[in-house]
């Protein structure tokens, strides 16, 4: 009998281009937009000049293009460092069911190994959707013990997407693919959310250590490598590790079963704002409220939030005091988009965390749990805004703007696309590279679009 890890093997090994439906096509290009517009975006911010120095110091094999800074070195250490870089503005994509990034988490590693092997843009496509698959489908199945045991489930989960991804891109067989999925699955990083939290900088690497994990646990595979089989649902597997009871396996057979008809892909939420997906319901209620009441910032009274557990929990032990843990804090997104009238990566730095009307404004909000948000499944908020002169300003949502049912245009991802990488490069190649990127069925070697993502401003040799 067949394992899960082998089951999803076995479907990850079979899919094709032809198989895929064409929204999931075009939404696996929505994906890799948005997701290199979040690495151009972070060019020259954060740890990213520090993890580009590291890895082109070691003087490795040029096989891939570090995206934005330019230089080439081994796939496995350029899928860290561009997931690395493209995660530190956390307005990278989403899967609440799996509580997974797995545009982060999956693109990175595949396109530096499609630029290695010279795959077709069709071939980049089919793998990126495979990788979503293979990590949403493990994803659901444990997602309720991350949670419970307070850790990342991107950088937690992630690798499996990578492996997925790139040992299809390396043409392996399907026991070889079994064997990359459990080798990466064997070596998942902890991933506490304390350096979310408490704004370390080692948050970033959530996004591009599972891309180097993935990309090794696929070399090694073709080199005879691998993990166990059993690994979901064994006795002493990462099931039981993270539900703390034994793994049923009807419950895994369920996900299974909707294999090819659900896709991951296609539950994937993108972020307008530049922080956790927790303040986003928030934040879409308010962003309504603004354009229905013009309210000026230093006539309020207070704002209050109700919102579901877990973000009022992420918010409640944030720090607000660094760009990175900011980002968690609802008081800090709140007063932010009320001063500003955005929420974008500008405004988390130290000019604006120290600004003397976002701290007075911080402090009349108030945040606690709201009843009809109780239910786990229910991630919305409501928002109530008294205003000096009596007013009483309220709405809710029960889902935030660009979740999965409430998607972005192609035009909505054109523009964040466009402002992301306006810092660090001309119009034209913005343009240029939307219609790479659209028509990436017709490119004949993805390995140009890796190549086309360097931005002058910022290349560092190597």
């Amino acid at each position: 009998m067949s394992t899960l890890i082998e089951h999803l093997a076995d479907y990850a090994h079979g899919l094709s281009y032809a198989r895929l439906p064409p929204e999931v096509i075009h939404q696996a290009k929505r994906c890799v937009l948005d997701l290199t517009g979040c690495a151009l975006g972070a060019c020259g911010l954060g740890a990213g000049r520090a993890i580009v120095e590291y890895v082109l110091g070691l003087d490795g094999c040029p096989q891939a293009t570090i995206w934005g800074y330019g230089g080439k070195a081994p796939i496995a250490q350029v899928a860290l460092v561009n997931g690395t870089v493209a995660h530190h503005l956390e307005l990278d994509d989403g899967q609440l069911a799996s509580n997974l990034h797995a545009g982060i988490t999956t693109i990175p590693a595949a396109l530096a190994v499609a630029e290695l092997t010279g795959a077709t843009g069709r071939e980049l496509i089919t793998a990126t959707v495979a990788g979503y698959e293979v990590a949403g489908a493990i994803g659901r199945m444990v997602v309720s013990g991350e949670g419970r045991h307070k850790l990342h489930g991107p950088g937690l989960m992630g690798a499996l997407g990578a492996a997925t991804a790139a040992g299809k891109l390396l043409g392996l067989s399907a026991a070889e693919l079994a064997n990359a999925i459990s080798l990466a699955g064997s070596l998942l990083p902890i991933s506490p959310y304390e350096a979310a939290l408490r704004g370390a900088t080692v948050k970033d690497l959530y996004g591009g250590w599972p891309n180097l994990l993935g990309v090794m646990a696929a070399e090694l595979a073709r080199r005879g490598m691998g993990g166990p089989r059993t690994l979901v649902e064994g006795t002493r597997g990462i099931g039981q590790c993270l539900l703390d009871r034994p793994f049923a396996t009807a419950e895994g057979e369920a996900v299974l079963a909707e294999l090819g008809t659900r896709y991951e892909i296609l539950h994937t939420y993108f972020k307008p704002y530049a922080s956790c997906r927790a303040p986003h319901p928030a934040l879409s209620v308010l962003e309504e409220l603004q354009r229905e009441h013009a309210i000026i910032a230093d006539e309020i009274e207070s704002v209050k939030v109700e919102t579901y557990p877990y973000a009022v929990a992420l918010s409640q032990e944030s720090d607000d005091d660094s760009e990175i843990s900011a980002r968690w804090d609802i008081p800090y997104n709140v007063a932010a988009l009320l001063l500003w009238g955005a929420v974008g990566p500008e405004h988390f730095d130290a000019t604006h965390r120290d600004d003397a009307r976002l701290r007075a404004l911080m402090a009349r909000v108030r945040v606690r749990v709201g009843e009809e948000f109780a239910n786990p499944v229910v991630r919305g908020a409501r928002v109530v805004v008294r205003m000096h002169d009596g007013r009483c300003l309220e709405s809710s949502c029960q889902i935030a703007r660009w979740d999965e049912a409430d998607p972005p245009s192609d035009h909505d991802l054109e523009d964040k696309f466009k402002a992301l990488t306006a810092r660090c490069l001309p119009e034209a190649r913005i343009q240029s590279l939307m219609e790479l990127i659209w028509t990436l069925e017709e490119c004949q070697n993805a390995g140009g679009l890796a190549r086309a993502l360097v931005c002058p401003g910022h290349v560092t040799g190597g």
